[in-house]
This record gives C-alpha cells, sequence and structure tokens, in this order.
C-alpha cells in the first residue's frame, strides 16, 4: 500500500525544489519511504523569532509540494535518498454548448 508523507523543508531547499533545481530528497528512513509513495513537503523555518526566548518561526505558509517519491537509494545505516517526481496537474476539461458541442465562449 502506497503511504502520503508530510515532510517539513528548510526555506533554503523549499525554494531550490520548488524551483525545479532540487530533484531529490535525503532523509533519514524512519517512514520507510517507498518508490510511489506520495510526499508533501511543507516549508519549516526553524530559526527564532527572538534568540533569547521566542520559539521557531515554524510554517511560513508557503503552498505544500507535492510528488511522488521515483527512485529509493539506502545509504549509510538508516539513510536514504530518493528521487521527486511531479505529480501531472490533471487539466480540467473544456466547457462546451451542449447543444452545439463546440467550446463555451467564457
Amino acid at each position: 500500500m502506497k503511504q502520503v508523507h508530510e515532510l517539513k523543508i528548510w526555506p533554503q531547499y523549499y525554494c531550490q525544489v520548488a524551483a525545479g533545481t532540487k530533484t531529490f530528497e535525503y532523509r533519514d528512513n524512519d517512514r520507510n519511504f517507498q518508490k510511489g509513495d506520495k510526499v508533501i513537503l511543507k516549508e519549516w523555518d526553524p530559526t527564532p523569532i527572538n534568540p533569547e526566548f521566542t520559539p521557531q518561526i515554524g510554517f511560513t505558509g508557503s503552498p505544500a509540494l507535492e510528488f511522488t517519491i521515483g527512485y529509493v537509494l539506502p545509504v549509510e545505516r538508516d539513510k536514504v535518498i530518493f528521487s521527486l517526481l511531479p505529480i501531472p496537474k490533471v487539466k480540467e476539461p473544456e466547457k462546451t454548448d451542449v447543444k452545439t458541442r463546440k467550446p463555451k465562449d467564457t
């Protein structure tokens, strides 16, 4: 059964993944990542708001990035590197006029 993994990702890596220049993840294999699993990456900023006491900034509110896991390479004892495959976006069907069966003008 395929799993869905929601993971935190730091801002400097989030930007690279969102831009398409980073197409892999290096992670602890504490979730038994498998080819075909879905990964949802949510930007997380670990920087303290106030270094004296205040907790981390946390989730930034940026849109979550969704991928399918491609190849999974076990490395070290409990680590893996896996490829991030884009999930194709479903194209919405074109609206047509019921009588003429031609595209409607919007």
